[in-house]
């Protein structure tokens, strides 16, 4: 998606565990993106970043055994 007064994209994410939403966001990019495809990278680099920082959070709190499963975005 785009807005048609500045031509940012916006970013949008969920993250579920267990059936459960434990992490989510809705942004419009903090830079301009020239294609769709460009945007979509962006997108693709900020859910991963949030998606490392969510999974390390999660096994900090012991509330799973393990979290060695890929993440899959």
């Amino acid at each position: 998606l785009t807005d048609a007064d500045d031509l940012k994209s916006q970013t949008g994410y969920v993250f579920v565990l267990n059936g459960g939403v434990v992490d989510w966001k809705i942004a419009k990019q903090s830079i301009f993106a020239t294609s769709s495809a460009e945007a979509e990278y962006i997108a693709a680099f900020d859910a991963s970043k949030d998606a490392v920082w969510v999974r390390k959070f999660i096994f900090g709190l012991s509330v799973v055994p393990t979290v060695e499963e890929p993440i899959s975005i």
